[in-house]
């Protein structure tokens, strides 16, 4: 819970702000895909899922100092 409530930034208040509008327009124009991919996006945006947000993209940092033991 402390998660869910904790760091909220921009894009974490836009995306829970795209996905009730989405879920908005979606139950009252009865369709079921805007309603899903709001709910994604609110999901998203709850605890903060995404590649940018949990540095999931980034590459290991596998610095060495000394020479290299591959051929």
């Amino acid at each position: 819970m402390k998660s869910i409530l904790r760091n909220w930034d921009l894009i974490r208040f836009i995306r829970a702000g795209l996905g009730l509008s989405f879920i908005g327009q979606g139950i009252a124009t009865n369709s079921i895909p805007v309603i899903l991919i709001g709910s994604a996006l609110v999901i998203m945006a709850l605890f903060n899922l995404g590649c940018s947000s949990s540095k999931g993209c980034a590459l290991p940092n596998n610095k060495t100092t000394g020479p290299s033991n591959t051929p």
